[in-house]
């Protein structure tokens, strides 16, 4: 039995059953809604990461300057390490996608080298990249990275 409901069971015995019914259904209905919003959180906060790594164009941080691209450099390490955490990965549809543009923005690492900018933080982004193989469910059970394939 839910603890709630047996709260309203002790403290409404001497109320008429249709009403301790109408507060059942408020608790019910409070409960439900605390439940989806706490979902839709962990979720927009995927999409949103999701949005800015597809909107991430590293083509475009090599042909800037240097100026330029170590402001662009220091805005990536800062949106992973601020999201790394935050991101449930399990929620995560298309792995093979995150993989794909977190390896681009490796290759923005050793651009930076090149030229001399602050580079980007791989260590946060190695993190993101093992948080989503391991939380892969299908990659636990077979261990096939099954988004090389697709």
């Amino acid at each position: 039995m839910n603890i709630k409901q047996f709260y309203i069971i002790i403290f409404c015995k001497k109320l008429p059953q249709e009403i301790t019914e109408y507060i059942w259904k408020l608790v019910k209905y409070e409960a439900a809604n605390t439940i989806a919003s706490a979902y839709f959180k962990k979720v927009a906060i995927n999409v949103l990461f999701f949005q800015y790594l597809l909107n991430f164009d590293v083509d475009s941080v090599e042909i800037a300057t240097s100026e330029m691209t170590s402001k662009t450099v220091s805005t990536v390490n800062n949106v992973i390490k601020n999201n790394m955490y935050k991101i449930t990965y399990k929620y995560i549809q298309e792995p093979g996608t995150w993989i794909k543009k977190l390896e681009d923005i490796l290759t923005l690492y050793s651009y930076c080298i090149n030229i001399g900018v602050k580079s980007v933080d791989i260590e946060n982004i190695h993190y993101m990249l093992n948080s989503i193989k391991n939380n892969s469910e299908l990659y636990n059970v077979t261990g096939l990275e099954w988004w090389e394939y697709f």
